[in-house]
């Protein structure tokens, strides 16, 4: 007689505890292959739930109506003063033409009154740049505190819009002074600075986030 089993001899597996049994497995075994980075951010993720739930907004820091509120509406405040005669080009190049004749009086006797014209446009086109820069920096940091780290690109669009519809207010308040004048091309070159000071304020605070839980899961161990 043959000692061969046939399929309805072999003992029944409970597949039920096979199933289970493999994910835990694969559990304690996925730690050992995966990067301090990745560990923490399957941490993170469980911390935050596998329901598929939304983030709750961030909690703003104390004070936060002073250091991260007010800031933008300073600098919307100055942009607003200076759309007025005060920083006509008339003003900006004498300035700049004192302060040359002051700091390197060898050096304005050179330049030609085209010269001068020439910084004072170079001077003017960037101030709109990092002005609004500024302005879009600002917008970002105080949204980046009230909402989630992962809404990281709403809070981007949010701020770039809202600096550039103040260029705009901006343009369309200087042509009502005397001695200004609306651009679009301002308008462009506003939007664009602050699309540039946004997207480099995000990316190094994203960066600076994902390296703080590492290092503190570092000190831990």
């Amino acid at each position: 007689m043959s000692n061969r089993r046939g399929p309805q001899d072999r003992p029944n597996l409970d597949r039920r505890a096979v199933e289970t049994a493999v994910p835990a497995q694969l559990h304690r075994t996925a730690p050992q292959e995966m990067t301090l980075a990745e560990q923490v951010e399957v941490e993170v993720r469980q911390e935050r739930g596998s329901t598929g739930a939304q983030e709750q907004p961030a909690t703003p820091p104390a004070g936060y109506w002073l250091t991260h509120g007010a800031p933008p509406l300073v600098v919307m405040a100055i942009i607003f003063w200076l759309g007025s005669d005060r920083g006509s080009a008339d003003q900006t190049g004498g300035a700049i033409a004192r302060l040359l004749r002051f700091l390197a009086p060898d050096l304005y006797a050179r330049l030609s009154p085209a010269s001068l014209e020439t910084i004072n446009v170079v001077f003017r086109k960037g101030g709109h740049f990092c002005g609004y820069g500024l302005l879009g920096l600002l917008n970002a940091r105080a949204l980046r505190a009230r909402i989630p780290p992962t809404a990281g690109s709403k809070a981007a669009l949010a701020a770039w819009a809202a600096a550039t519809l103040w260029a705009a207010v901006d343009e369309y308040h200087q042509s009502y002074s005397p001695t200004r004048g609306s651009s679009a091309a301002d308008v462009l070159l506003d939007s664009i600075g602050a699309a540039c000071w946004i997207t480099l304020y995000l990316r190094t605070k994203d960066k600076t986030d994902r390296k703080g839980p590492v290092r503190e899961q570092r000190d831990t161990r």
